[in-house]
């Protein structure tokens, strides 16, 4: 039986590095909510900013299951992420459509 590295986590804990990445996703969505900074009407540059920070590890995944040809629920988040931030309209205020009605 080979030994754990002991600077990985254990299992079921929560790194730093993640708290920080979830916090920091979650005060971009607070700041698209209050429109804290819109430097262009059509784009949203904070929500597109949260975007990549957010989904990280999900794109981090889905690189490994292209090089292995395998089709995995990250593969398929990636893609359908992909085909909505490209949509004209999918990074069009995308924090006001979720949690908006009136938008």
């Amino acid at each position: 039986m080979s030994e754990q590295d002991p600077r990985a986590p254990e299992h079921g804990a929560v790194a730093r590095s993640d708290l920080v990445r979830i916090g920091l996703v979650g005060l971009a969505v607070v700041f698209c909510w209050l429109r804290v900074w819109e430097p262009f009407p059509k784009l949203d540059v904070i929500g597109l900013a949260a975007v990549p920070v957010g989904g990280y590890p999900i794109y981090r995944e889905a690189l490994v299951d292209i090089l292995s040809r395998r089709m995995t629920m990250e593969l398929s988040m990636t893609i359908a992420l992909a085909a909505a931030t490209g949509h004209p309209r999918g990074l069009h205020r995308p924090c006001h459509r979720v949690f908006r009605a009136d938008r």
